[in-house]
């Protein structure tokens, strides 16, 4: 399910919404993360632990980037998330479709690596993290 084992501390630039609707454990398995501002990083006003070395995300790649050359630069290990959690999402995540039934619609929303789901006429339209043996199972 994780992105990479070997990532255990990351940094979220993303506001509380966006952390919140999309949160990093649909991406990362077995790691602590911190909420930071990048106006805080820029000031430096944070404490990490100097002997971490820490990936820092946000949504599109942008302000991570920035912050890495702070963090870097006060002598904090840091790299960026490429692409941000957008083309992270674009990487893993897929589009399905099947035909619709109210028990199968229930059966996505609450799936947990399920993002969205539509009806689209006698189809459910969904997108997200599904294995295929979990598929096999809605069809």
């Amino acid at each position: 399910m994780g992105y990479t084992a070997c990532v255990k501390h990351l940094l979220d630039l993303r506001d509380e919404l966006d952390r919140e609707a999309e949160p990093l454990s649909l991406y990362f398995e077995d790691f602590r993360s911190l909420a930071l501002e990048l106006s805080d990083i820029e000031a430096g006003q944070y404490e990490l632990d100097r002997t971490l070395q820490y990936l820092v995300v946000c949504e599109v790649g942008q302000k991570s980037k920035l912050a890495v050359m702070y963090l870097q630069s006060d002598g904090i290990g840091a790299d960026h998330l490429e692409g941000g959690i957008l083309g992270l999402r674009k990487m893993v995540e897929q589009e399905f479709t099947l035909p619709y039934s109210d028990e199968r619609f229930r059966q996505l929303l609450e799936h947990p690596g399920v993002r969205f789901v539509s009806r689209s006429g006698d189809a459910l339209v969904f997108r997200g993290r599904i294995s295929a043996e979990e598929l096999a199972s809605l069809a």
